[in-house]
């Protein structure tokens, strides 16, 4: 059954640094952009826009993390690109080389065609034609579309009392054409202006690091795309970073053998003018885990958790982590 889906892309004019999991580590940029960082950076909008009531109600949208789009070479039509899920593909009665294996392992992201085959059990092709640098598409792309670059900095401590220090950070270039998108599903009409209020503003702010040097700015764009999913199947899969709301309900969903995840730590610092300051962290499950479902049974996507440092503090807004996560069937 195709689902249509509406889209937010992310078309970045300028660099683009994205902090990992420790934070400090700026020779390293992450290569995707958690659901949890683009609802944060929303937020954030919105408390610019002074609409701290927006973020107090808890807002009703889900977002997909970002993934990478470019276009076609000879067509300029979108390729868009998914996290390979942690799902063993369906090799058919064909058989992978040994040779031919290392390739497939490098694959990171696959084109919408190989991730319905992925999602609905059907034959993916095992063939390296399919394969180009990190992505899996029968498409002609620039496999180019997004590199990087190290630049020598200085670091400005936190604590001024310290002498600056030089650095290197790692920035994320994409051609023009090319960047990044989500999915999202809007409760209402009011949420969906709220979320593309606080998107014109933050593409001319920029997102991630750096960003006082003109580092993530972007066109914001809307779009929609159709997408294969799987029918009457007790399987799901996360789009996003997923918290789930009770131990109960994660006993539930993890209470099966055909089940799959990664877990990774989110936390960090504060964004100005209090990032002196540290979230309080929290783990999630990662994009492309596969849990199991009770059909029949409505399904927890998730819950908001409050990060706002412990110790005493001038922040009268909470310092919202949304582990609120948009799912897609799965048929094993």
């Amino acid at each position: 059954m195709k689902q249509s889906f509406e889209v937010i892309y992310f078309e970045f004019t300028a660099p683009l640094h994205i902090s990992n999991a420790r934070a400090d580590d700026y020779g390293v940029s992450e290569k995707t952009i958690h659901s949890d960082t683009i609802h944060a950076a929303i937020m954030q909008s919105w408390a610019i826009l002074g609409k701290t009531e927006w973020i107090k109600a808890i807002p009703d949208f889900t977002i997909s993390s970002l993934f990478p789009f470019t276009p076609k070479l000879k067509t300029n039509e979108m390729v868009h690109f998914f996290a390979k899920p942690f799902l063993k593909p369906n090799a058919g009665k064909s058989e992978v080389r040994t040779e031919d294996a290392k390739k497939f392992k490098k694959i990171k992201y696959v084109d919408i065609p190989h991730f319905e085959s992925y999602i609905s059990n059907k034959e993916v092709a095992s063939t390296t034609d399919s394969i180009q640098d990190s992505y899996q598409t029968f498409d002609a792309i620039d496999k180019d579309f997004m590199t990087s670059d190290v630049q020598p900095r200085i670091k400005r401590p936190r604590d001024e009392q310290q002498d600056s220090k030089p650095f290197y950070t790692e920035r994320i270039f994409f051609k023009k054409g090319s960047g990044m998108f989500c999915l999202v599903q809007y409760e209402n009409e009011s949420i969906r202006k709220q979320v593309k209020a606080a998107l014109n503003l933050l593409a001319e702010n920029g997102i991630g690091t750096d960003r006082a040097v003109g580092n993530g700015q972007f066109k914001v764009s809307f779009g929609k795309i159709d997408i294969e999913i799987a029918e009457n199947t007790n399987y799901a899969m996360n789009m996003s970073l997923f918290c789930p709301e009770s131990k109960s309900n994660l006993a539930e969903i993890l209470e099966d053998k055909n089940v799959k995840y990664e877990i990774i730590k989110r936390g960090g610092w504060l964004s100005e003018p209090h990032n002196k300051l540290r979230k309080r962290s929290i783990y999630m499950f990662k994009e492309g885990s596969v849990f199991r479902i009770n059909a029949a049974k409505p399904f927890s996507k998730g819950k908001t958790v409050d990060l706002l440092p412990a110790l005493p503090s001038k922040i009268e807004n909470p310092i919202y982590r949304v582990g609120k996560a948009l799912f897609l069937p799965v048929k094993l």
